[in-house]
């Protein structure tokens, strides 16, 4: 079982601690209707290759992939697959399954975060909100949404989707231009994202310190203004402790670990999060 900080405790029983949801979150999702579960970002890549008509340009991805060089194979993706082939094969993958919620999605729920940030194109989370009723309801906003800091200041919940979603496929951040061109015609979103780092604790479960999104905004909000109080990243276990000392100072943030495959110690961990932090809001 993971040993909780109590400060990380206090901090979401506050709700001064935001959430980000990585893919992790979903990879513990089976279908309703079919085998499988959301792809990671090799097996979504691989199935977007496929469609590639272009032997050459097909080995040359492939290659790219092996080596998780993952945003350069998605360029050539963007460029070579035919936007209806795209938009198909992306439903087939994360709309179509219906997937079942994870016990992570659920242990996030309970955990009740003012504002809940993902990178993950698929819906299972907000779905899975949608099934309570007199509880507090998240309001899902995308990286283009131009209200996103009026429903910040309201009392409410909120899932901010910074890469898009499914349900906006033609808008889903995916490669280096995507990124670019999100970033260009939407500052104030970016914008808002540095505020949130830089003012609020961060509890990353599922999620990759790779992304190049979540580096460069802990990297800016490490730089701007040094703070004795961490940012938090529940993490399997296996990792260089150099390694970890040197992200642990970079990005100013603590790693919390668990057995590498042991996900039903994870689940059983973030449950017992989930009832301290409830605890703490209910004691006297």
């Amino acid at each position: 079982m993971i040993a909780w900080p109590d400060s990380l405790v206090a901090e979401l029983a506050d709700r001064r601690c935001l959430i980000f949801m990585g893919a992790g979150a979903s990879a513990g999702c089976v279908s309703a209707t079919t085998p499988g579960s959301p792809p990671n970002w090799n097996d979504l890549l691989q199935k977007l290759a496929s469609q590639i008509s272009d032997p050459t340009n097909l080995a040359f991805v492939t290659d790219l992939i092996s080596k998780e060089r993952y945003l350069d194979a998605a360029e050539i993706i963007k460029e070579n697959v035919a936007p209806g082939d795209f938009q198909r094969t992306m439903r087939a993958v994360f709309s179509a399954p219906d997937y079942v919620p994870s016990e992570m999605h659920k242990s996030i729920y309970d955990l009740d975060a003012k504002i809940v940030i993902t990178t993950n194109y698929d819906q299972i989370y907000e779905r899975y909100c949608g099934t309570f009723t007199g509880k507090p309801y998240y309001n899902t906003l995308q990286y283009f949404d131009s209200n996103v800091l009026d429903e910040i200041r309201t009392d409410g919940r909120l899932l901010l989707k910074a890469h898009g979603c499914i349900s906006s496929i033609d808008k889903v951040v995916l490669g280096r231009s995507s990124y670019f061109e999100a970033k260009r015609h939407h500052p104030g979103f970016y914008a808002i994202l540095d505020a949130l780092f830089l003012t609020n604790t961060i509890l990353f479960l599922g999620a990759s310190l790779t992304d190049p999104d979540v580096q460069l905004v802990l990297e800016n909000a490490t730089i701007a203004v040094p703070s004795d109080n961490k940012h938090f990243a529940v993490v399997p276990a296996g990792n260089h402790p150099s390694l970890v000392r040197s992200a642990e100072r970079t990005y100013n943030i603590t790693f919390l670990e668990y057995p590498v495959g042991n996900y039903a110690d994870l689940d059983a961990s973030l449950a017992d999060l989930a009832k301290k932090v409830n605890d703490y809001r209910n004691a006297p």
